[in-house]
């Protein structure tokens, strides 16, 4: 009968810190050959030919479970980022996130120990201190910035939301391929605002220190303000409000649907009013009245008024001054004209008269009321159409017989 002797015996694997692990020389095991991380309390089983860092872990310790990977980089805390680069688990160090094949975290200031912070999620993605980017080749550069979609752009303390939008400086952008300059707004497809604009709307379109809000407004002018569909302000300093408002000079207003200036220093008020080129100076408030290019200094007030003068004043509607040569002229009341007649003053005129008044430096006067004088009898005859003031009416008459 044969006698077995039992004996016990313990044995260790071979074992060191990962920092000894990398000072030894990033050794190479044995085929079948274990070793494990005090530090990380990972092993590792050679395969005869991988170093040490490039051996995948075979198990965690700590509670960690089972699985494969390979050692972290040393410093790697609770709350770190992991991603995997084909090889290796790696972070995206301290307080970044990073996915996305190709993405990137740089810093503008590089400075050792110093960290990013930043979020940057899609393919070819790159961020910088600070900054949250999402979106395939979206990119923002110096820190602080915002950029959401493929291909968004921003740069500076700024925000770019929607595909292909650019923003620049301090700026806000949002919409597809819109795009804003230094401490500009552009909010809308494809709109634009220059340093210090705001651009709101589909195609909108702003220019330095402007506003331009509706769709396809414009303000290419500095100091600008357009509001409505299709407005746009080209002088420098004008208004444009309503859809197809238009100023194309200087310090100049035009409020209404397809109001309309051309000169400098105007206000034109109404639906499809306007004032032409050279009629600086002018004022135009009505449907549809309009002052031409040689109506300067004048002023225009009523639906469908109209002069062609310079210095020339007309109120009421459907009332007008026409012929250049008719300056310094004035027309007052409904249907009232005058054709070529200089310095005439045309008061309610039109009934039981020509329909335009063409006499120079005459003034026709339609509201006084005739009615015979009732002191002829005690005076001198006086004739027919003589004016007389009637104390009972308080009112100029003149006198029928």
């Amino acid at each position: 009968m044969s006698t077995y002797t039992t004996t016990n015996v313990r044995f260790q694997l071979r074992r060191d810190t990962a920092t000894n692990w990398a000072a030894a020389g990033n050794p190479v095991l044995l085929l079948g050959e274990p070793g494990y991380d005090t530090t990380n309390k990972i092993l590792k089983i050679g395969d005869g030919s991988s170093t040490w860092t490039n051996l995948p872990a075979i198990s965690g310790g700590g509670g960690g479970g089972g699985g494969g990977g390979t050692t972290l980089n040393p410093g790697t805390t609770q709350g770190d980022f992991l991603t995997w680069d084909g090889a290796n688990w790696v972070t995206g160090g301290e307080g970044n996130v990073k996915i996305g094949g190709g993405s990137t975290i740089t810093s503008s200031v590089p400075i050792p120990g110093v960290t990013n912070y930043s979020v940057v999620i899609g393919s070819a993605a790159t961020g910088n201190d600070t900054d949250v980017v999402i979106g395939s080749g979206a990119a923002a550069t110096l820190s602080g910035n915002v950029s959401i979609g493929q291909g968004a752009s921003a740069t500076g303390s700024t925000v770019a939301i929607g595909p292909g939008t650019v923003s620049d400086g301090y700026g806000v952008v949002i919409g597809r391929t819109s795009g804003a300059g230094p401490h500009a707004v552009a909010v809308g497809y494809s709109a634009r605002a220059t340093s210090y604009g705001v651009g709101i709307g589909d195609s909108a379109n702003s220019g330095f220190n402007s506003v331009s809000i509706g769709n396809a407004a414009a303000g290419s002018a500095s100091n600008t303000v357009s509001i409505g569909n299709v407005s746009s302000s080209s002088g420098t300093g004008s208004v444009s409000i309503g859809d197809s408002s238009v100023t194309r000079s200087d310090n100049s207003i035009a409020v209404g649907a397809n109001a309309s200036s051309s000169s400098v220093n105007t206000v034109v008020v109404g639906k499809s009013a306007f004032v032409g080129s050279g009629a600086d100076g002018s004022v135009v408030v009505g449907k549809s009245a309009t002052c031409s290019s040689n109506g300067s200094n004048s002023v225009v007030i009523g639906d469908n008024t109209r002069t062609d003068a310079p210095d020339t004043v007309v109120i009421g509607t459907n009332s007008s001054i026409l012929g250049v040569d008719s300056s310094g002229s004035i027309v007052i009341g409904n249907s009232a004209n005058i054709r070529q007649a200089s310095n005439t003053i045309v008061i309610n005129a039109l009934e039981d008269s020509p329909p335009n008044f063409t006499t120079s430096n005459a003034c026709f006067i339609r509201p006084i009321r005739g009615a015979p004088n009732p002191n002829a009898s005690d005076r001198t005859p006086v004739a027919v159409g003589t004016l007389w003031y009637d104390r009972g009416s308080a009112e100029i008459c003149y006198h029928t017989g």
